[in-house]
């Protein structure tokens, strides 16, 4: 019900099999690197270091802050499942939130918050989010948790968002939305039934953009990244 604090390196010698919080109380992470097969964060967590968690299945229940603003980053590679089930960066905004190739991102908390966003892996809404930052970039699919047009996203970055993938295509979001500064990359198609992007758009390859019943709307330019 107190601190459960990690102050030194969790695994690595040797595996853990699982690394599991209980959800009262609170959790320090100061050490840089855990590994467990699967690693379970019940309770609040507070970065107190840079920090790499290792596994098949890692789960943030709770929040994630770092102990300072802008002031620590968090790593995630699991080749299976990486969810952050509650508001990330919320009091405590990171400097990088980083998600490895493999498996599957799952955003359940609505909230995330983060100067540097960069999920390498599929990504899958599982409720309205607000990705917050300088840079988000989704280097593959990205998907509502149902087939339905049910979930919503949107994107504050006042440098560049990255849709490096597929967007909605076996899960079709109801709303796409980013904000006035910055710059889209659009390099995949995306289906969303409502697309509002109020930067700049630049094409970074064949984009189409399907909104079936709904609108796609352009509030700056769009430009192609190469010259016809």
């Amino acid at each position: 019900s107190g601190t459960t604090t990690f102050a030194g390196s969790v695994g690595a010698t040797t595996k853990l099999l699982g690394l599991t919080t209980d959800s009262a109380g609170t959790t320090t992470i100061s050490a840089t690197a855990l590994t467990a097969t699967t690693a379970t964060f019940n309770d609040p967590v507070t970065l107190g270091a840079n920090a790499t968690v290792t596994g098949t299945t890692v789960n943030f229940a709770n929040t994630v802050d770092g102990d300072a603003a802008d002031a620590r980053t968090l790593t995630v590679t699991a080749s299976g499942n990486t969810t952050f089930g509650a508001v990330v960066g919320g009091t405590g905004a990171l400097q990088a939130l980083t998600t490895d190739s493999a498996g599957t991102t799952l955003l359940n908390g609505g909230t995330v918050t983060a100067t540097t966003q960069t999920y390498a892996d599929d990504v899958k809404l599982g409720a309205n989010t607000t990705l917050s930052g300088a840079t988000v970039t989704f280097s593959k699919a990205l998907n509502g948790d149902l087939t339905a047009s049910n979930r919503e996203l949107t994107a504050n970055a006042n440098l560049v968002t990255t849709l490096g993938g597929t967007t909605g295509n076996s899960g079709v979001l109801n709303k796409l939305t980013t904000d006035a500064s910055g710059t889209t990359l659009l390099k995949s198609a995306v289906t969303a039934t409502t697309q509002t992007y109020k930067d700049k758009v630049q094409l970074g390859g064949a984009a189409t953009l399907t909104a079936t019943g709904g609108t796609v709307e352009f509030q700056k330019s769009v430009n192609g990244d190469t010259a016809s």
